[in-house]
């Protein structure tokens, strides 16, 4: 009995230190998390093997687990950076993204459990200063957000690629700019619409007036009466007593009356839904060949005589509406862009604006072509002068070929090259 004490101690301190061995080796390792093995023995950190997956896992006690989240997470960063123009502009932006799975134990060698801090934070602020530093802020704030959001992406997924970090998604959710700035691109874009309202009233008033210039029945029927006047008046002048052209006069008047008549009997005719009288078709059938055509070339004679009236716009409005856009090589290059880019509903209704011959009517019409011009061709105050664009229709069919353009030497270093990739990819219909 004397000895049981001394036997007790030993057992019972070597239970403990069998439990301490035991709750040292068991690591739990919960949802969407993932386990690297730091072996104290062993070499360090295991990067050839892969992570430790959920559950219960067991390990030698003197060795250790750093756990990791390896769902997707989501990091929001608010910055300041510079327009094209320098001026500052508040972005706040998010990210979603997850470790890289297989690289886990190299992420934890060589980036440490800080890698948003020191590596993914940092990559976002330099693509995006990077980015938003090629636009105006007209651009960010109307026309390019789309587009800017996917350069943000592509630029960062660059860098963090070989980072062992999957970037997954960039959202622009926020853009601040100046409140003058603001207030300026609000005018601006107002005065666009306000200039494409007032050249649709103008057209639709021009469709409206009889005749292309009466805006009633009454107004139409006065001006005829004074035409029939000045005709008559004339008619009556122009007559002489002359004895030996009487005679072939009377010919060619006859000869215009049959004409007219077998014409005028035919659309009467064809007009009331009955079938054309014998009299009629005999007539018709006794006519020469020649004859007829004679009357069909009379025919477009005169109605080409009554098109030559249409009003057309001078040599001097002409050039005082190139002038809105800076002289006719911008107005070509405009229109050119114009064929291009906008749709053929828009075109046909800014010729048919241009064919109406009013001058204040083209001048609306070239100015809010102008504005759609400037904006979309990423200048701030002046019109582009260069060629127009190229690739209209190419597009991108994949995210590995934005990045693949992306990461050409040129999209750094030539401004037209990255000109072309981002409208080349506004044009695109890419979800990354």
């Amino acid at each position: 009995m004397n000895n049981l004490p001394k036997i007790g101690v030993p057992l019972l301190i070597a239970l403990t230190f069998g439990l301490l061995l035991v709750a040292k080796s068991i690591v739990t390792i919960g949802s969407g998390e993932a386990g690297v093995e730091y072996r104290l023995f062993g070499g360090g950190v295991v990067t050839d093997e892969p992570p430790l997956d959920e559950g219960l896992r067991f390990i030698l006690p003197w060795n250790s687990v750093f756990i990791y989240e390896v769902r997707q997470q989501e990091v929001f960063e608010k910055m300041n950076v510079l327009s094209s123009n320098g001026l500052d502009i508040q972005l706040e932006a998010s990210a979603w993204f997850q470790p890289k799975y297989e690289d886990l134990g190299k992420l934890h060698k060589e980036k440490s459990e800080a890698y948003k801090q020191r590596i993914l934070l940092p990559a976002i602020r330099s693509a995006a200063r990077s980015v938003v530093g090629r636009y105006t802020p007209e651009q960010l704030y109307s026309s390019k957000r789309d587009a800017i959001q996917t350069e943000i992406f592509v630029e960062t997924q660059k860098i963090v690629d070989d980072q062992y970090i999957q970037l997954n998604e960039i959202l622009v959710r926020d853009v601040t700019l100046p409140p003058s700035i603001k207030e300026a691109i609000e005018r601006k874009l107002k005065q666009e619409q306000e200039s494409l309202e007032v050249g649709e009233k103008l057209v639709e008033a021009q469709d409206q007036r009889l005749a292309g210039k009466y805006e009633n029945a009454e107004q139409l029927e006065k001006a005829y009466i004074e035409l029939e006047k000045k005709l008559g008046t004339k008619e009556k002048a122009e007559e002489k007593p002359e004895a030996n052209k009487e005679e072939p006069k009377e010919e060619a008047k006859k000869e215009k009356e049959k004409e007219s008549n077998i014409l005028d009997q035919l659309w009467d005719e064809a007009s009331s839904g009955e079938k054309f009288k014998p009299e009629t078709l005999k007539q018709l059938t006794e006519m020469k060949a020649t004859e007829l055509a004679q009357m069909h070339l009379a025919y477009r004679q005169q109605a080409n005589k009554d098109n030559v009236g249409q009003k057309k716009l001078s040599q001097e409005d002409v050039t005082q509406l190139k002038g809105v856009v800076g002289g006719a090589e911008n107005y070509d290059n405009m229109l050119k862009w114009a064929t291009q880019n906008l749709k053929q509903g828009e075109i046909q209704m800014y010729d048919k604006v241009m064919e109406l011959g009013d001058p204040l009517a083209a001048y609306f019409a070239v100015q809010a072509l102008a504005y759609r011009y400037q904006d979309q061709s990423g200048k701030d105050g002046q019109m582009i002068t260069g060629k127009a664009p190229s690739m209209s229709g190419d597009v991108f069919k994949s995210q590995a070929q934005v990045v693949q353009a992306m990461g050409d030497p040129r999209y750094d270093k030539d401004p037209a090259y990255r000109q072309e990739v981002q409208q080349k990819l506004e044009r695109s219909n890419i979800e990354f």
